[in-house]
């Protein structure tokens, strides 16, 4: 049933006249339970009398509360028992449910708000069941393993994020387990300090496991090697964020199950083995950034997902010897993302080779590809041509290396890129007019980014990802870094082209990627005036064209752009009157427009007027439209001062002529006379455009 929106009473006296029904779902509704409420005074309270011969009982995903606890006693045939995700909370009061002897597949009590200590009672007097799922909640106290260890049965333990306070105890009192696991969750669990935050000790008894995700658990000491050698169906192991320390020790065998391996963020040193990808064929993703891992090639067995980001491998990106794109003479898998972020990559130190690599290697000949990070490496010459055969790339970041020569025009090739950036590099040039070829957010189609699924990153869930992200993908937009992850991804759209010297106009194409977000050609040196096109920008958020030799006015059509929160032309030499105040713009301060001296109008300081004392207060420029209606110039003095100067001009006439007589008396040759005569006119005139300059700073303001 679904979509049954009301009390669950209501529905029950239906239900009850079907005394054979084994299974009721329920789940994904909006029921509510209302024994306490005014129906319960009218003997409208939830009753499951009459589902005598009632197995498996799904209420997931409602707004049930503690009311109906009371009601499941009568269940007595009940062996599955979900009530995941509902409204019920306090403390567990399970005597019910400990009376449920035949209760032995699964109880799921997952995603409410339960508190306090999880009773032991509850674990040991339901010894039969499969899955244990008690995540999400706020438990506290100490909680022991070894209360698990009757339960021959168990396949699934579930303890994902129940509770912040919670301690779990893995190792004391000794014990050993009689079940084999299939699943264990214990993501952001805190194992007990009489544990020393060991590996559980007990998974060294396992061998069937196919999921384990202790993330977040504060585990030190050595990564078990043996975890992946003994369990052969392992398909998902996620280590990440702890202190675990050793070497990554690969199994002797090719794992065929292996699909999602992360161990990010530990310290995991030693080399990564050569055929990494060999020995997980089937592998799509594989995360092993922020460790210790030692200078060395990427291996070139590459996985569909590879995150090294943030270690210490180094040598050449690619290489003569990586294979075709085979494994063991099948198809090779296709790559999704590779992210080798802040390492210490290099190209060679004399050819660069990698710049020519024919497309033919396995890096390459994928059309796949949809991330490439290869951020904050020591890579330099030119991008290469061979970008252009990437088309189905969205992702592409090359910030902080020391790449050179001209923006190539292939990268027009890569239409379907949402996320540019060149930030902090050599490269030189102009922006490509084809950049609009580019998409940018504009296309969402079915074979957008959006419909690549990722199955069991997390647990048991399928997450939609971008370009395999489905770690953070970080970037700067709105002047400020952000760390982006899954399916936000897929509505980002971002170039950023700051830092890289370009020398050129800025093309009016650009003004037609209608789906960018945040635009960045900061600290070039762009020539030329801002397109009016960019009104076209709508979804546009940031723009920032700061730190450039742009000229003209700034097009008073952007102020329709309603989504702009971050706008900067700062240090140009744009000119005229700023943006009318309205829409957007009406929430940008002076820093927006500062550096541009031939610029006026608000937010900017206006200039203050000169004193009668005539002295300038100010040097920032002034709206001519606010000079108007105001009287602050002191027209006394300004027409005192006026008339002096007009003096000084009717002046130098006669005493030009004076000179010349002074010159023939004193027996001055001609060539001197006309020497005198012409210092003397300079000086006069010098004199009176000094007081002439004063009186137009004091009416006008300095330019």
């Amino acid at each position: 049933m679904s979509n049954a929106k009301g009390y669950l009473y209501m529905y029950m006296s239906f239900l009850s006249t079907l005394p054979n029904m084994k299974s009721l779902d329920l789940s994904y509704n909006f029921l509510i339970e209302a024994s306490s409420s005014s129906h319960t005074k009218q003997g409208s309270t939830v009753s499951f009398v009459g589902l005598g011969k009632l197995e498996s009982l799904h209420l997931y995903g409602n707004h049930i509360n503690n009311g109906i606890l009371p009601f499941l006693g009568v269940l007595t045939s009940l062996k599955t028992l979900f009530l995941g995700y509902n409204n019920f909370d306090g403390l567990l009061h399970m005597e019910v449910l400990c009376g449920m002897k035949r209760l032995q597949q699964i109880l799921d009590l997952s995603g409410n708000q339960f508190k306090g200590n999880i009773p032991s009672s509850l674990i040991t007097s339901l010894s039969s069941l499969s899955h244990i799922i008690l995540g999400y909640n706020d438990f506290e106290g100490t909680f022991t393993f070894q209360i698990f260890a009757n339960h021959s049965k168990l396949d699934v333990i579930d303890l994902d994020s129940a509770g912040s306070k919670l301690k779990l105890e893995t190792e004391h009192p000794p014990w050993v387990p009689l079940f084999q696991l299939k699943t264990l969750l214990l993501s952001n669990c805190n194992l007990k300090k009489q544990s020393n935050n060991a590996f559980p000790s007990f998974l060294s008894t396992q061998y069937n496991l196919r999921e384990v995700d202790l993330s977040h658990c504060n585990l030190s000491g050595l990564l078990p090697p043996s975890l992946l050698k003994s369990n052969k169906l392992f398909s998902t192991l996620i280590l990440r964020n702890n202190s675990l320390r050793g070497h990554f020790f690969l199994p002797s065998y090719v794992h065929n199950a292996a699909r999602n391996i992360n161990i990010s963020n530990n310290r995991i040193d030693g080399l990564l083995q050569e055929n990494i990808g060999n020995l997980f064929p089937n592998a799509k993703y594989l995360n092993l950034s922020k460790n210790n891992f030692e200078s060395g090639n990427i291996p070139s067995s590459i996985l569909q997902m590879l995150y090294l980001d943030n270690n210490s491998f180094s040598g050449n990106i690619l290489r003569e010897d990586y294979p075709s794109a085979t494994t063991y003479g099948k198809p090779s898998f296709r790559i999704h993302s590779i992210s080798i972020e802040s390492n210490k990559f290099t190209t060679p130190p004399f050819a660069r080779k990698w710049i020519h690599r024919s497309p033919s290697i396995a890096l390459i000949n994928n059309s796949n590809l949809l991330t490439l990070d290869i951020r904050s490496n020591n890579l330099c010459g030119s991008i290469p041509d061979w970008m252009g055969a990437l088309s189905s790339l969205r992702v592409l970041l090359f910030q902080g290396n020391h790449l050179n020569g001209p923006i190539p025009n292939h990268l027009c090739q890569l239409e379907w890129i949402c996320l540019m950036d060149l930030f902090h590099n050599s490269l030189s040039g102009s922006i490509h007019r084809c950049f609009n070829y580019i998409s940018f957010g504009r296309r969402i189609e079915k074979e957008s980014i959006s419909n690549i699924k990722s199955e069991g990153l997390w647990g048991t869930r399928s997450t939609e990802v971008l370009a395999g992200a489905v770690e953070e993908i970080e970037f700067m937009t709105k002047s400020m870094y952000f760390s982006f992850r899954g399916g936000i991804l897929n509505f980002m759209s971002v170039m950023d082209l700051s830092f890289i010297n370009l020398m050129s106009d800025i093309p009016h194409e650009i003004g037609t990627l209608n789906g960018i977000h945040a635009l960045n050609l900061s600290h070039n040196q762009l020539i030329g005036s801002i397109p009016k096109a960019f009104s076209n920008l709508k979804q546009i958020e940031s723009l920032d064209l700061s730190y450039n030799r742009l000229t003209g006015k700034i097009p008073s059509e952007l102020t329709t752009l309603y989504n702009l929160e971050v706008f900067t032309v700062a240090y140009n030499n744009l000119s005229d009157k700023t943006p009318e105040m309205k829409g957007q713009f009406s929430t940008f301060d002076s820093f927006s427009y500062e550096g541009n001296p031939y610029l006026y109008g608000l937010p900017l300081p206006k200039t203050s007027f000169c004193s009668s004392s005539g002295e300038s207060t100010n040097t920032f420029a002034t709206t001519l439209n606010d000079m108007e209606n105001e009287d602050e110039i002191d027209m006394t003095a300004f027409a005192s001062s006026f008339a002096a100067s007009y003096v000084v001009c009717l002046l130098d006439l006669p005493l030009f002529s004076t000179s010349i007589l002074i010159g023939k008396e004193c027996g001055f040759t001609s060539s001197e006379h006309a020497c005198t005569h012409v210092m003397i006119f300079f000086l006069m005139l010098i004199i009176s455009y000094a007081f002439m300059d004063a009186d137009f700073v004091c009416l006008f303001g300095k330019p």
